[in-house]
């Protein structure tokens, strides 16, 4: 993946879709991710492209805390 500036949802989506190919490439954190996200994969994408544009973009995409959603994982 090229380094460019993100600049719209469409970056958004391909950095989280870049990341996320990877995730479920890996042996070791493809289980864990698996584990969690199960069959639901284009929800949690859905999620994180929001989550990233509300941090990257400054618009409000997401809400809650992923604090929480993490603090349990091992």
């Amino acid at each position: 993946m090229e380094n460019t500036d993100i600049l719209n949802i469409d970056d958004v989506k391909l950095l989280v879709d870049d990341f996320y190919g990877k995730v479920r490439d890996n042996e070791l954190l493809a289980p864990i991710f698996n584990n969690v996200i199960k069959d639901n994969w284009q929800q949690h994408l859905d999620k994180m492209y929001g989550f990233w544009q509300t941090i990257l973009l400054d618009v409000q995409a997401y809400s809650g805390s992923p604090f929480l959603k993490h603090a349990k994982l091992p």
